[in-house]
């Protein structure tokens, strides 16, 4: 769906007649290209897609995942990269793909795969290389802090790592849409609109590329009701896990948004998660440790 540009200028009229501000024209029109089809997600490689499909598969042995992953030169250099970061490296350093995929077991492995194709495909926006980076890095504390919650709740621990990782992997998508429509219509939209369109959007726009890469129904769910995990049908405490997380990492990451340990100590999602103050005083002790394994990795 195009829209000219005379109907991106602020304020518009509705076919109600009622006045649509700048940001609301936007976002309409992204939602609608959204449902359309007409905006460009990114999306898997087709080794990765390969690899997790033979992955599947009890018969697939570690020569033939390593032969497969081998056909991705940019995913294999990114991946040497990570698997010898402090995330998961056990001190010997790994040499090749088949000592790699023997190491890190199936499980591993997968999440390994969809960590560096975030990196590579999702969080990139021409123009906003540092933001994105730190974007980025904030997505994995994020996943590293789910996956303590997690462990403390005994919820599935990889479910929890990759939905920290993706839960705001919507918001490079819309900012990219928004640039090319700014770019399309010629209208410049303020970096507190841009902010707005994209705290109201990533959700939904990350939610359906996740569906995309086949990701399970559950973590999708999650992700897209993060912010509001009381109205998530089924996955309510996943959801909160990820909102949680996002909010301990942010005050590791010392963002200037972020919330104040007292904030945190008090935040509603805690009943959600039935988190005591001594639970969040484990996790909050791990800032450090898991900010240096992210360090390490982005």
């Amino acid at each position: 769906m195009d829209l000219e540009p005379t109907h991106l200028h602020a304020p518009t009229e509705s076919s109600s007649g009622v006045a649509v501000s700048q940001e609301e024209a936007f976002r309409d029109l992204l939602l609608a290209r959204l449902a359309s089809g007409t905006i460009e997600l990114p999306v898997l490689s087709d080794v990765v897609q390969r690899v997790l499909v033979a992955a599947s598969s009890e018969t697939t042995d570690a020569l033939t995942l390593s032969e497969l992953i081998r056909q991705d030169q940019a995913i294999t250099s990114h991946l040497f990269r990570v698997v010898n970061s402090a995330l998961y490296s056990r001190g010997a350093a790994i040499v090749s793909l088949q000592q790699a995929v023997s190491r890190l077991g199936i499980s591993m492995l997968r999440q390994m795969l969809l960590l560096v194709s975030c990196e590579v495909k999702a969080f990139q926006v021409k123009g906003r290389e540092q933001e994105m980076r730190a974007d980025f890095k904030l997505a994995l504390v994020s996943g590293l802090v789910a996956q303590e919650i997690a462990r403390s709740l005994r919820k599935n621990v990889e479910e929890a790592f990759l939905g920290g990782l993706l839960h705001d992997v919507g918001r490079p998508i819309v900012l990219q849409t928004l640039v090319d429509v700014s770019r399309e219509s010629d209208i410049g939209l303020s970096r507190a609109s841009e902010d707005l369109i994209v705290d109201e959007l990533h959700a939904t726009f990350g939610s359906t590329m996740m569906t995309r890469w086949r990701l399970s129904p559950a973590l999708v769910e999650a992700v897209r009701f993060h912010h509001s995990p009381a109205d998530a049908p089924k996955e309510s405490t996943m959801a909160a896990v990820l909102h949680f997380s996002d909010l301990v990492a942010r005050l590791a990451l010392e963002r200037p948004e972020a919330l104040t340990e007292e904030q945190l100590r008090s935040h509603t999602v805690l009943s959600v998660l039935n988190f005591y103050p001594e639970d969040v005083d484990a996790l909050l002790e791990k800032r450090k440790t898991l900010l240096e394994k992210a360090t390490t990795t982005s």
